[in-house]
């Protein structure tokens, strides 16, 4: 799934009954310091917050359960599931400086110019192809490097900080923490891994309704409105249609089968 559909995830998933109040302070886990300007969110959704001087940070929680992700510049990714019906009322989140050997021991240089050489490529992997996925740019391409093993034939893919994806088919800033990126060139195997915020675009009520119908459009069939039907009991009323799958013993190959046993004995 490309990160332009990950979007599915946000489309109609928050309820706004059974919100709940959730406040905590980010510290250094070395120093024990506050940290400032932190990024508070619940991966997947438009939920979030940035800690002010002190560290200290407050979000409304909405109902249901969710992955609740803490990052800065500079510090390894802390991330903790959180539910509304039994969140505390403060917690305190330690994070780790990431580790300085990911910075001084390199396998492989860092390619020199690396976006001119795999920015089409990545944005193609990462996003997609998609008509849709056309209108999605990254603001901040220069804070991805990209890292090539000739001898494993494989490309990765890191960043410091958050990408900044304007997402502009569906009206959405996303502030993605890519944790990981890589690409096997010997078997076409893709891995991503990241926590995305989303950040709804301000326009005029006509482009809000464009954005609000194609954000329909998005989510009518795709994975996630299947599960959730499924969950709600109501694929038939969403649309679906379930047939049962019935393996039926292949009795002609059963019987080459037992006759070539038989035969090589």
């Amino acid at each position: 799934m490309r990160i332009f559909y990950g979007i599915c995830f946000l489309l109609f998933g928050l309820v706004s009954n059974g919100q709940k109040l959730l406040r905590g302070i980010v510290l250094d886990a070395q120093k024990n310091t506050p940290i400032p300007n932190a990024s508070v969110f619940l991966n997947t959704t438009s939920v979030g917050t940035v800690t002010n001087e002190q560290g200290n940070f407050a979000m409304t929680i909405p109902n249901g359960k969710y992955e609740l992700i803490i990052s800065s510049i500079g510090y390894e990714t802390n991330t903790q599931i959180i539910s509304s019906t039994d969140a505390p009322e403060f917690v305190t989140v330690k994070l780790k400086i990431k580790a300085e050997v990911m910075q001084t021991v390199i396998i492989e240089p860092y390619e020199k110019d690396g976006w001119t050489k795999w920015g089409k490529f990545f944005v193609e992997s990462f996003i997609g192809t998609s008509s849709l996925a056309k209108d999605c740019r990254i603001k901040n391409t220069k804070v991805i490097k990209f890292r090539h093993s000739k001898t494993k034939n494989e490309l990765s893919a890191f960043a410091d900080e958050p990408l900044i994806i304007e997402n502009r088919a569906l009206g959405y800033t996303i502030r993605y923490q890519m944790e990981a990126f890589q690409y096997d060139f010997k078997t076409g195997y893709l891995l991503y891994a990241g926590y995305p915020f989303f950040q709804p675009m301000k326009g005029n009520s006509a482009r809000q309704k464009r954005w609000e119908n194609m954000r329909s459009e998005v989510y009518a069939g795709s994975i996630m409105h299947f599960m959730r039907a499924v969950y709600r009991n109501k694929t038939a009323e969403e649309g679906f249609e379930i047939n049962p799958l019935k393996k039926i013993p292949n009795a002609e190959k059963q019987r080459v089968k037992v006759a070539y046993s038989t035969n090589t004995r």
